[in-house]
């Protein structure tokens, strides 16, 4: 699977006015009518446990600007969880999950359903809010061969 270039994206989501995430790459799109989406999420993780007791999350869609910020929600940096959310630009969306000010895009979901398997659980999400950043110069932030990675200039 390292060999899988995935997009990167924070999934935050809230319980008993906390904020919870993590980095994420394992979204997928799932349909169009109506808007659904897959995430997966390890059941580690301390968001995990936020996101199966309120029900909603966000997918903020990063930029390469964005890198410190998945290092960070990722684990990677040393702060507790609940510190994570003091980098970056975050508002409170309108189902009360956390939403990066200037990501790529901001998809708020609900969450219809989720299946466990192994170590993850799938959640199958029903969008019901989308913000597009305006036109950007910058490029997604994706993760590749164990590395958070770039596209590569035209040649």
């Amino acid at each position: 699977m390292r060999r899988l270039a995935g997009a990167c994206a924070i999934v935050t989501s809230h319980f008993d006015g906390e904020p919870a995430g993590l980095t994420a790459t394992a979204i997928c799109s799932m349909t169009v009518e109506p808007p659904r989406l897959l995430a997966c999420v390890n059941r580690i993780c301390w968001a995990y446990r936020a996101i199966r007791r309120c029900q909603v999350i966000a997918v903020n869609i990063l930029a390469t600007e964005h890198e410190s910020l998945a290092r960070r929600f990722a684990g990677l940096s040393p702060c507790t969880p609940q510190e994570r959310f003091r980098e970056g630009k975050w508002t409170t969306g309108a189902l009360g999950a956390p939403v990066l000010q200037d990501a790529l895009a901001n998809l708020e979901c609900r969450v219809v359903d989720y299946l466990d398997g192994s170590t993850h659980s799938m959640f199958v999400c029903e969008v019901v809010g989308v913000r597009v950043s305006p036109l950007r110069t910058t490029d997604p932030l994706l993760y590749f061969g164990g590395s958070f990675a770039r596209l590569a200039s035209e040649v």
